[in-house]
């Protein structure tokens, strides 16, 4: 288990203890983490599986620099931006 992974299920964990019952404002805060842990997921794949350089489209095969993409690298190593 990754470190992140480790984080997101350590935070998980204290707030159903916390507070089994979970009224929108906490859920919507526990959905929240899990699509940025799983965006953080996929982004990390297909980092280690491409690289940061843009796979097709006009931009191929520009690099990319992760800082400057925001919650883009995605789409843009793919070529949809």
């Amino acid at each position: 288990m990754t470190t992140l992974t480790q984080t997101v299920d350590r935070l998980l964990r204290q707030a159903l203890e916390k507070s089994p019952e979970l009224g929108n404002p906490e859920l919507e805060n526990l959905l929240r983490l899990l699509a940025k842990w799983r965006h953080t997921l996929i982004t990390n794949t297909l980092i280690a599986q491409q690289g940061n350089v843009v796979q097709a489209g006009p931009f191929a095969p520009v690099a990319l620099y992760r800082a400057n993409l925001g919650g883009l690298h995605g789409p843009s190593s793919l070529g949809l931006l």
